[in-house]
């Protein structure tokens, strides 16, 4: 019997936190994202069936723009660069040059609008990767 209390409160206290979190969860806009891998394409990680219900909140940037940039002084060197434009949506914009891991990033360039973010220049041979996203 008191094994039975014990399971019945736990089961509780569990439906109550799971309540309040999935609550959190769908009053704030959630976190989307996507970018490009040079070879591969663009790519997104937002799920258009993620319980929103509000037509306002729009998914993705009217443009995301992923590429490699030749240095003019040096052809063995390149870096990346991203362009995300997304009107009245605070976002940020990133780039890297990864080979098993990341050797160069410009970071999150956060802005709302238009946002550019772009790595040092970095050996041709690297790839460049960028990224977009709403979540802090």
């Amino acid at each position: 019997m008191r094994i039975t209390k014990k399971v019945i409160k736990a089961l509780a206290i569990t439906a109550i936190l799971g309540s309040i979190a999935s609550s959190a969860y769908a009053a704030k806009p959630f976190g989307v994202g996507g970018g490009w891998v040079e070879g591969e394409g663009y790519f997104t990680n937002a799920s258009p069936n993620r319980g929103i219900t509000t037509q306002e909140v729009k998914l993705y940037p009217d443009s995301h723009e992923g590429y490699s940039e030749y240095s003019t002084t040096d052809s063995k060197l390149k870096r990346a660069v991203a362009k995300t434009v997304w009107p009245g949506q605070r976002h940020y914009s990133r780039a890297q040059m990864e080979w098993i891991w990341v050797r160069e990033d410009s970071g999150r360039q956060w802005g709302t609008g238009t946002t550019k973010a772009q790595t040092n220049y970095a050996s041709f041979d690297l790839i460049s990767k960028t990224y977009w996203g709403t979540e802090e």
